[in-house]
């Protein structure tokens, strides 16, 4: 179903029948692309835009002044940042980690950005009592929590407004 990362470009609210749908540009989620290569698609749910993205398409066909015209529709996404976005963030505190993908605490918190449309921002500068609540969650079962560490320091430093705080926002 979800294989390729994309990065969310423009995303462009239309209404039919009082139905609010949404124009979605995406690029493929790469270091290096043009403008040519981006890319179409229709959907009715509401899509993050601030983190690559992974989505389910379907081709469809819709009728346009009598004509058929094929369109792309998304079906589906889940949040998916990029693993060695992970990687380079974690150089800003020091050694470089490696992420995986296949960790829990990775796969929970896609999840949670996904149902919550929260960004990683909005969470850190939450009140203490709900950041705790949901790394926990998180991070319950998990067997590694380098996610979370990076977050945490990086919670400590936007909290406190020390130097580099509106960077790391």
């Amino acid at each position: 179903m979800y294989d390729d990362r994309y990065y969310i470009q423009k995303i462009k609210p239309f209404f039919i029948d009082e139905n609010i749908y949404y124009e979605v540009t995406f690029t493929m989620a790469y270091a290096n692309t043009s403008k040519f290569d981006r890319v179409i698609a229709f959907t009715k749910q509401e899509i993050v835009d601030n983190y690559a993205v992974k989505l389910s398409i379907h081709s469809d066909e819709i009728d346009m002044l009598d004509k058929k015209m094929s369109i792309l529709v998304i079906d589906s996404y889940e949040v998916a940042i990029r693993p060695c976005e992970l990687d380079n963030f974690s150089e800003l505190f020091g050694d470089r980690f490696r992420h995986n993908i296949t960790s829990n605490e990775y796969k929970k918190l896609m999840e949670f950005i996904s149902n919550t449309k929260m960004s990683l921002t909005e969470l850190i500068s939450s009140d203490i009592d709900y950041y705790s609540f949901v790394r926990n969650q998180i991070t319950m079962g998990s067997k590694s929590t380098k996610i979370f560490q990076l977050l945490d320091k990086s919670r400590e430093i936007i909290m406190s407004s020390k130097p580099g705080s509106n960077t790391l926002r």
